[in-house]
């Protein structure tokens, strides 16, 4: 009996190539940037946030530290220049020509400057203390030996005087620039010009009348000038 034979279909010699695989269908390339772009728009949230939240802390700070100084008290008046009128004028007596006023006065009053110069030029002797009130309020006292109208006018910055006024007996010519058309207040509103003990005094500030009188009595007390 004749044996079957099994034909192979495949030509021999020719090889059949394997399919080609769509690696774009097998793996997809995912949404979004590539990691690279994710990466860098992160960094720059992040640069972002922190730049914000500096700005933001600073803010907070400045407005803390705004609050404090708004709420918290200051003493100012430690920090002022206070000085001991009597004891300069005590240390300096020898060398003046005159009795240099030295007025005992209540507590509240004090001293920012007492100076003393004597100038051989001119022939005249100062005496400069300046005075700050209880008010708050500012008495500049000069008493000079050897003045003459030319430096009288000019420590009144030629403000014309305006009245007389009696304080403990004795008369002192007024220059008040208080009530005068185009005044702005500063250190000279108020001066009193007067004699006592041989030599001039000017008392010029920004006080209220009772405290102008209440140093020109004590001035007067320490020259060995009657009060009454």
């Amino acid at each position: 009996m004749p044996r079957s034979e099994t034909v192979d279909p495949t030509p021999q010699g020719d090889a059949v190539p394997a399919p080609e695989l769509d690696e774009e269908a097998l793996f997809p390339a995912p949404d979004g940037p590539a990691p690279s772009q994710a990466s860098e728009a992160a960094r720059i949230r992040r640069a972002r946030q922190t730049t914000r939240n500096l700005i933001l802390a600073l803010i907070a700070t400045l407005a803390a530290v705004g609050l404090m100084l708004v709420l918290v008290p200051r003493d100012d008046s430690s920090q002022l220049e206070r000085v001991d009128w009597a004891a300069r004028a005590e240390s300096l007596q020898g060398q003046a020509a005159m009795t240099l006023a030295s007025p005992v006065l209540p507590d509240g009053w004090y001293a920012n400057h007492a100076d003393y110069e004597d100038d051989t030029t001119d022939g005249l002797q100062t005496w400069d203390v300046g005075f700050v009130t209880p008010a708050n309020a500012y008495i500049g006292l000069q008493q000079v030996h050897g003045g003459n109208p030319t430096w009288l006018a000019n420590q009144l910055a030629d403000r014309p005087a305006t009245g007389e006024r009696t304080i403990a007996g004795h008369v002192f010519e007024v220059h008040d620039q208080r009530g005068q058309p185009g005044f702005t207040k500063g250190q000279n509103d108020y001066a009193l010009v007067g004699e006592a003990a041989g030599t001039t005094l000017i008392l010029n500030g920004t006080a209220e009348d009772d405290e102008f009188e209440r140093l020109v009595t004590a001035t007067l007390a320490s020259l060995g000038e009657p009060t009454a």
